[in-house]
């Protein structure tokens, strides 16, 4: 399966894409490439992908200093062991000074971080189908300081049964995530819900009542 299936742009309009794929252009590229601002392949960007399976990078973002976060199936990166999340300095370079650690571990079938936000205070809100994030019990949604150290203050309280798809991050750092129906402390939520920036669901009636277009 050659596609790309995440890209971002950098301030300088160059396009960082992600992917199941091995080659782009004529270039060999594992799982994440850059491109010129007019499609050819950027050559001194090299971010060394690497995994066991089905490696793919699924989502990434860019922070307003240029790095670029991803997230996927994967477990290294430039020789760094990497599971499912990395942030890279904008030549394509591991940035050590973001170690998530074990990373993302556990999941159901398969395991992987499907999307990633960066909030204002440049923390990292990550989504996908996991169970822990570096030793510790989250399921399928959490959020990262800035030093890619696990935020313990913040526990969306989901179901294992339930899979995160897409987040999205809004000014005010409450939270938008989108996937499988499954509850956030209690509540049932079918498709779409928002978080408040510190452990609960908001309780709005704009959110609650999208039910009637993401299941019953």
């Amino acid at each position: 399966g050659n596609y790309a299936s995440a890209f971002a742009f950098q301030s300088d309009g160059r396009i960082i894409v992600g992917g199941p794929f091995t080659t782009i252009g004529e270039a060999s590229r594992n799982y994440l490439a850059r491109l010129n601002s007019n499609g050819s392949v950027d050559t001194n960007f090299t971010a060394g992908i690497a995994g066991a399976g089905a490696t793919s990078v699924l989502c990434m973002a860019i922070t307003p200093q240029d790095q670029i976060i991803i997230g996927g199936d994967f477990s290294s990166v430039n020789g760094y062991s990497r599971s499912g999340l990395a942030r890279l300095n904008s030549d394509g370079s591991v940035d050590t000074t973001f170690n998530p650690g074990l990373g993302a571990f556990g999941g159901y079938g398969w395991l992987g971080v499907k999307g990633v936000a960066v909030q204002s205070d440049g923390k990292v809100v990550i989504g996908g189908n996991f169970t822990g994030l570096n030793g510790t019990n989250r399921v399928n949604i959490a959020r990262l300081n800035t030093n890619g150290s696990l935020d313990l203050t913040f526990n969306a309280g989901m179901s294992v049964a339930a899979t995160v798809s897409c987040v999205a991050s809004q000014p005010d750092g409450k939270t938008v995530v989108g996937g499988v129906a499954g509850t956030f402390h209690g509540i049932q939520m079918n498709g779409i819900a928002r978080l408040n920036g510190d452990n609960s669901p908001t309780n709005t009636v704009q959110f609650l009542t999208s039910r009637q277009y993401f299941g019953t």
